[in-house]
């Protein structure tokens, strides 16, 4: 059985890729999902903390193997549900595959400042947005330029090819938190983002998010301590015979 762990304010771009990736490759009856909460600190409390070694979220537990960070689990997905049985979220070939993965750490690791100032709850109304800083403005440019060059009008894939990919749904995203805050945006990028944003496993998400933030405002979170390291034994130094 596979169980999905993910942060209980849907608010984790990375957890949704996991979701996402489930809900196209699975029925919904043949994968359970599980919520942490952050703010709360059951991340680092066990059995949690001791199944992702990391106490980070997502985490994917697959009968008795544990997984956590996003991109390994959605390719450990990939190959245990491979195509032509099941949907892929990856392009087919060498090429497309490696080109999925560059693409894939370069949203993660050259937008520090964008995502920052344009958080996930920009998608969701819960976060007034103001103009971007400079810094934010020449990564949003950067985004703009290249998606701009691998996405023609009406394209519905940074591959251009029919099936959608995990690229597409996390560039959706992407341009969607800058969308929804009023920040300009090529036409060829807005149709893109609009037309992945009706998606069913898309707006199950928001509508999951919402629920969530209900039920939050008749809970009242309780922030637990972090705990203390594990005391580590002194190493005795043992001299070498002469």
């Amino acid at each position: 059985m596979l169980t999905l762990y993910i942060d209980a304010d849907y608010l984790c771009p990375w957890s949704w890729s996991c979701w996402a990736t489930l809900h196209i490759k699975l029925c919904r009856d043949e994968w359970k999902l599980e919520t942490i909460d952050l703010a709360a600190g059951e991340q680092r409390e066990d059995p949690y903390a001791e199944l992702s070694l990391t106490e980070r979220v997502p985490m994917l537990v697959h009968d008795d193997f544990t997984i956590t960070e996003s991109t390994a689990i959605t390719e450990y997905l990939e190959e245990q549900y491979p195509p032509p049985e099941f949907w892929s979220v990856f392009p087919i070939g060498a090429r497309g595959r490696t080109r999925a993965r560059q693409l894939h750490s370069w949203f993660r690791t050259d937008f520090h400042r964008l995502l920052e100032e344009r958080p996930m709850e920009c998608i969701f109304g819960d976060y007034a947005a103001r103009p971007l800083s400079p810094t934010a403005t020449r990564e949003m440019h950067k985004l703009y330029g290249v998606l701009g060059d691998l996405l023609q009008m009406g394209q519905r894939s940074v591959f251009a090819g029919k099936s959608i990919t995990l690229v597409d749904i996390e560039a959706a995203i992407l341009l969607q938190r800058l969308r929804k805050s009023g920040d300009a945006m090529p036409l060829p990028l807005q149709l893109f983002a609009k037309e992945h944003w009706s998606h069913s496993h898309i707006q199950d998400w928001i509508q999951a998010h919402f629920r969530a933030k209900d039920h939050a405002k008749t809970t009242k979170r309780v922030p637990k301590p972090t705990p203390a390291p594990p005391k580590r034994r002194a190493l005795r130094l043992v001299p070498k015979p002469e």
